[in-house]
């Protein structure tokens, strides 16, 4: 089982219409951590997740793999990356960049025509993990980054609305 860690609060906003957010306009793209765990302290990938291949083209597509480094001269908060990816039968970990070091993300686009849902994110991960990760993985999301409308509107009251809404 993997766990999947969502990374903003905004995608909740998105999902329960909270506000000016809407699925329609603003769950089309989301960030998210994949643990080995559900309390995330045993990172698997990190996936930023995108809906705007059209019909007609790929599934999906790897626009980036993301590797981190320690080099203070690189472009990126101490990532360097690689694109566009082509896997080629392999898996995104066997793609090591130049100092043999294996990706920890990736930016992904699939065919998806509607929002993000969080049932469709679950979908497509566990559509694709073959192909990513070399094998089938089962997906759920970690309790603690669930948000149901009550919570979701609670954040926005507090945190998210004192801090970016009146600026």
């Amino acid at each position: 089982m993997k766990y999947i860690h969502f990374c903003h609060l905004d995608y909740w906003f998105a999902i329960h219409s909270i506000e000016n957010f809407t699925p329609e306009k603003n769950a089309g793209e989301l960030e998210f951590w994949i643990t080995d765990d559900k309390e995330g302290d045993a990172s698997f990938f990190r996936v930023d997740l995108y809906n705007t291949l059209q019909k007609g083209q790929a599934d999906y597509f790897i626009e980036y793999l993301y590797y981190p480094t320690y080099d203070n001269n690189q472009v990126g908060n101490g990532y360097d990356y690689i694109s566009p990816v082509e896997l080629g039968g392999k898996t995104v970990f066997e793609l090591k960049n130049k100092l043999g070091t294996p990706p920890d993300g990736a930016a992904l686009y699939i065919r998806e025509p509607g929002p993000l849902f969080p049932e469709t994110v679950i979908g497509w991960m566990e559509k694709l993990s073959e192909a990513l990760f070399g094998q089938s993985h089962k997906f759920t999301f970690a309790n603690a980054d669930v948000y149901d409308k009550e919570k979701a509107w609670l954040c926005f009251q507090g945190e998210y609305k004192l801090r970016f809404l009146e600026d």
